[in-house]
Parts: C-alpha cells; sequence; structure tokens
C-alpha cells in the first residue's frame, strides 16, 4: 500500500500566539518570526507543523518572560491531509535551546 503524500497546510503566520508545550516555564508563546521566510514587504510568512520559528515568552514563569527562544510546531488547528482527517483543539509548539 502506498503512503499518502504530506503537504502541510499552513495554518498560522506571524503574530499567531499558542500554547508552549514543554517543561521550560514558558506557558503563551507569539510567533515573531520564521526560519527561511523569504517575505516582501506588508507580507506575514506562514507557517505549519514541523517548521522552525522564532518565538516571544508572552505568559510564563518570571524567570522566562519576554526571552526570544527558537521553537518547533507541533500542532495546529488547521486540519490537513492524514488517514483519519485529525483536528486538534488547539496549536502548540516546543521550544528548543538550539535546534
Amino acid at each position: 500500500m502506498k503512503g499518502l503524500g504530506t503537504r502541510v497546510i499552513k495554518g498560522l503566520q506571524t503574530g499567531s500566539t499558542m500554547v508552549c508545550n514543554d517543561n521550560s516555564g514558558a506557558k503563551v508563546v507569539a510567533i515573531i518570526g520564521v526560519k527561511g521566510a523569504k517575505a516582501k514587504r506588508a507580507m506575514c510568512p506562514k507557517v505549519g507543523i514541523s517548521d522552525i520559528v522564532t518565538v516571544a515568552v508572552k505568559k510564563g514563569t518570571p524567570a522566562m518572560k519576554k526571552k526570544v527562544l527558537k521553537a518547533v510546531i507541533v500542532r495546529q488547528r488547521q486540519s490537513f491531509r492524514r488517514p483519519n482527517a485529525v483536528r486538534f483543539p488547539k496549536v502548540a509548539a516546543i521550544a528548543a535551546s538550539v535546534v
């Protein structure tokens, strides 16, 4: 049986906020940049699952607030092609010190 091709729909953009799904101390993060984005003026780069982004911590422990980190998108609300057509209720990212 041939596997399905994955074409992830980009459901997020710069400025989107999401839950941080790790134990770094950050609770809510916002996307402030996209790695490898070649956008022109007034264009917001779009991101989807498994994209590497730069995020700013909006809510979390006092030591983590206002920090800028790299993160990987692990969940998005927008559904994408998959055998079971899954849709996640919330958007999430995992912050990483070195990506």
